[in-house]
């Protein structure tokens, strides 16, 4: 079993306790091919790391510090370490989990390692010894530790797959820890701090940031100039006075240019109190960071998709450009997805601009387009990446630059200009079908975008094109254009009588003053609509304290028969999907009793409401 910390704990499944016949394999004597090296080596090396993450992110220790001038490796500890190991290498191996990422296995080591070396800290000397008492103590202190519920659910999972992978293990436990998803649940629940996601940016800083970028962008050509009669100055001169002499005479002609061109800079040089050579690496940290946000702010895709790029990545089809690229974060295993993205004239200038930031750092051995500049990195090899911490510090340099209030927001971050962009699409827009959201952003799941339409601070982008949407659907719906079904439809038509005489000017300032008055808003879901209004809140069939919705609750079934919810006939295409799925449970002749009922409902709820949408 995986440990996907997107999805709630109480989803996951664990796989059924039946033993396998003992070490039919030997790790010690088999190769894999995730892992570069011997299984008894004290550091593993899995594979090769992603462009832009370092070494350490497919490094893992076996010579762990477990107090002063003691580690994992010691001999006393053993039992320990074996069990460890083995747990590491078959959480990889066994059929009764389905780890297939370096990432997945480095986590999972991780966090077994850190359970592991705790209880030795807590006295265990042998893992034959540990009991309820010490794993409750172990709850205690994550209990202090502030830790998220994703963060737990991983902590205490990996102690769980010690019961799990006990036939594979040396050494093995004396309970089982978890014994049900319940008390798992229950445990990461009371221990951990609710999840956070990323910081969201209101449009208008989100603009301000992306104007900003373009003023940078305006002067690459310039600053790039500045840069190369340095670089290729002093290495000219250095052969023939010297390094010294070379590099005072490199600096005053930067400052000559630096005191001529940079005054319509985003910021100005002053040549009083600052040093010109560090001034200028300010200035390129500033531009390669302003390329990076407007590819991520213009197309939304994730940081490593960036670093995945390779030199010269516009492919022209017809009168389209396209981005070409690729992910891993959704990849079922190690390979990474082609990807493609229509891009627009300032993307296309954006991604050339980061090629000639780095075209002579560049080699055909790291072809990337993200590579460490050499004067920026003062002598990194040619070829180097960018790496992730590079990449933060640079966006650092840039946040300051824009005047980005870091204190409000946080530090300045690729997600969070993902995030934006997403905002906007969802709240500026009707959205009948997320899947189209859903292929833009790489989502191995349309659940996943609803960190975007379960956003708690829409209101941020309550814009006029949203009151708009707001406005369309409800002339639509009173008029008879568009008829929706679905518990605000009772609504709508006691609104209908309350319009006796149906004109255009009557029937928009009726529209107006509702919207105005009980902020009314039209969230959209795959299978219609969410209505938020100030009066209808109490009504959410969802809702967990009658103040409001509460998605991580909604299913289907509820909003099948929840007065504040809508759609219409462009949703159709959901509501056919969830019968057919249903229906397929119902028949499978494996179904639990339970799913088959739980099917029978959603089976029920998806008819009712294509019933009610055909006879629009």
């Amino acid at each position: 079993m995986m440990i996907d910390r997107s999805e709630n704990v109480a989803d996951q499944e664990f796989p059924a306790d039946e033993f396998s016949s003992a070490f039919e394999i030997d790790p010690r004597t088999t190769r894999t091919d995730w892992l570069v090296g011997h299984f008894d080596d004290l550091d593993w090396i899995l594979a090769t790391p992603i462009p832009g993450n370092p070494p350490a992110s497919v490094r893992f220790s076996w010579n762990f510090p477990v107090s002063e001038g003691e580690r994992l490796s010691d001999y006393r500890y053993h039992d320990w370490l074996e069990l460890a190991r083995h747990a590491a290498w078959w959480y990889r191996e066994s059929d009764k989990t389905e780890c297939n990422k370096d990432s997945s296995q480095h986590l999972f080591a991780t966090d077994l390692r850190r359970g592991i070396v705790w209880f030795i800290q807590y006295g265990l000397q042998c893992p034959k010894d540990l009991t309820p008492y010490h794993l409750t103590k172990y709850e205690d202190h994550l209990s202090q530790l502030s830790l998220s519920c994703s963060t737990v659910q991983g902590r205490l999972i990996a102690i769980r797959m010690l019961w799990i992978l006990r036939a594979h293990l040396p050494v093995k436990i004396s309970f089982e820890p978890y014994r049900s998803k319940r008390s798992l649940s229950e445990a990461v629940r009371r221990i951990g701090r609710p999840n956070q996601h990323t910081t969201t940016i209101p449009p208008r800083q989100f603009y301000e940031l992306c104007e900003h970028a373009l003023q940078w962008m305006d002067h690459t050509d310039r600053i790039i100039t500045i840069r190369d009669n340095y670089v290729m100055g002093l290495s000219t001169l250095r052969k023939e006075r010297g390094y010294n002499v070379a590099q005072k005479a490199c600096r005053r002609e930067m400052l000559e240019s630096l005191i001529e061109h940079s005054q319509s800079w985003p910021f100005n040089f002053s040549h009083n109190d600052e040093d010109p050579l560090v001034f200028l690496k300010s200035c390129l940290k500033c531009l390669y960071a302003s390329c990076i946000l407007i590819v991520i702010a213009f197309i939304a895709i994730r940081k490593h998709q960036v670093a995945l790029i390779n030199a010269d990545p516009i492919k022209t089809v017809g009168d389209i450009e396209y981005l070409v690229g690729s992910v891993r974060k959704s990849s079922p295993d190690e390979q990474a997805i082609p990807t493609e993205h229509a891009v627009n004239s300032i993307v296309r200038q954006a991604v050339a601009h980061l090629d000639h930031l780095s075209d002579f750092a560049r080699s055909e051995e790291h072809p990337s387009l993200l590579i460490a500049d050499p004067f920026l990195s003062r002598g990194n090899a040619i070829g180097s990446p960018l790496l992730t911490g590079s990449l933060y510090n640079m966006l650092d340099e840039f946040a300051v630059s824009a005047g980005f209030d870091t204190e409000q927001f946080g530090r300045l971050r690729p997600q969070m200009i993902r995030r934006a962009n997403t905002l906007i699409y969802v709240w500026q827009y009707e959205i009948s079908d997320l899947q189209l959201l859903q292929k833009h952003l790489n989502q191995t799941n349309i659940k996943s975008n609803s960190a975007y339409t379960n956003e708690k601070n829409l209101s941020l982008y309550q814009s006029d094109a949203n009151k708009q949407l707001a406005y369309r659907v409800l002339e639509e719906s009173l008029t008879g254009q568009k008829p929706i079904v679905g518990g605000f439809s009772h609504y709508i038509a006691w609104l209908r009588s309350k319009l006796k005489v149906l004109t255009v000017d009557r029937l928009h300032i009726f529209i107006t003053q509702l919207v105005e008055k009980h902020d009314i808003r039209f969230t959209a879901h795959p299978h219609g609509y969410c209505v938020l209004a100030s009066h209808r809140k109490q009504f959410a069939r969802c809702s967990t304290d009658s103040m409001g919705p509460d998605y991580a609750q909604r299913r289907d079934v509820d909003c099948a028969v929840c007065p504040n919810f809508a759609t219409h006939r462009l949703f159709r295409g959901h509501w056919v999907n969830q019968q057919r799925i249903h229906q397929l449970v119902i028949d499978d002749a494996r179904s639990t009793w339970n799913a088959v009922a739980a099917a029978k409902l959603g089976l029920k709820a998806s008819t009712k409401m294509l019933e009610d949408i055909d006879g629009t």
